[in-house]
């Protein structure tokens, strides 16, 4: 028996989302079988399991030289997309599949009594008959999307009435491009859209449009200049050609940008209301 990749797609009305394989079973043993079911398991490539499939109940009929479509699915959670993405690091998405089919061997003319259930186990090859899975970086992205992941930001952001609520509605979009920078892999362009951000704030304060010094006060608004000043400076590094930008610092660059959008937007709230 002999099952061949032909596509996987991503379902995210499930909760949690799956990922679907689409797997074409083939007979080449010549013998009539029963199919009772399936299951197995998807693994990165030359890593750990990822996860297993859900069993699937078939009791299908399978003659020789037959074919028969699996419809295989995988479930993941948050924190297997995490540990998928720490892994893929921006590129292609690699996997291995093995499958387990629960089968009777029909044998013509023989009575009941002699046909044998069994269990068989196989790897998942492609199309060129290997079997290393490719799920292309851009075809993943767009499934990450489908699943949710990357919409769900730790802050709720209030927007200030303008004028003041312009900025920060700019710096917001600065850190929408930045989370999907992230999404995609390109570590650099996230810290630049996080400089980008501070930059809105920035450019807010230098035409007068805020004050920190009258929102704050004096002390905790020197305090949180430097703070912010630090972190623009740290969302540097992604401009500077040599310095290695990987995803733990792109992520640290969007907590950290996305808490200071956050906290400037509510004190700016918090003034508009008392006026």
């Amino acid at each position: 028996m002999i099952g061949t990749y032909t596509g996987v797609y991503a379902d995210g009305n499930s909760v949690p989302p799956r990922l679907r394989f689409h797997i074409k079973l083939s007979n080449n043993e010549g013998n009539e079988l029963t199919l009772i079911g399936a299951s197995g398991n998807a693994s990165l490539k030359g890593g750990p399991k990822i996860g297993s499939m859900i069993p699937v109940l078939m009791a299908d009929y399978f003659p020789a030289k037959g074919e028969v479509d699996l419809y295989a699915d995988i479930e993941l959670d948050h924190r297997k997309i995490e540990f998928i993405e720490e892994k893929r690091m921006g590129g292609d998405l690699w996997l291995t599949l093995r499958l387990e089919v629960l089968r009777v061997n029909v044998q013509s003319g023989k009575p009941v009594e002699q046909r044998s259930f069994e269990c068989k186990e196989f790897p998942v090859e492609t199309p060129q008959h290997t079997y290393e899975i490719k799920i292309p970086q851009s075809e993943w992205v767009g499934m990450l999307r489908d699943f949710g992941y990357g919409r769900t930001k730790v802050l709720e952001i209030p927007i200030p009435l303008l004028p003041m609520g312009t900025f920060v509605d700019n710096a917001i979009k600065q850190f929408d491009r930045a989370q999907a920078h992230f999404i995609e892999g390109n570590y650099e362009e996230v810290m630049v859209d996080c400089r980008k951000a501070f930059e809105e704030i920035d450019r807010a304060v230098k035409e007068g449009k805020i004050d920190f010094k009258i929102i704050l006060g004096d002390s905790k608004s020197e305090k949180f200049m430097g703070v912010k000043n630090n972190v623009k400076d740290f969302a540097n590094i992604g401009a500077h050609i040599g310095v290695p930008v990987d995803r733990r610092d792109a992520e640290m660059a969007l907590h950290l940008t996305l808490a200071t959008i956050g906290y400037v937007a509510k004190q700016l709230v918090k003034v508009s209301e008392k006026t």
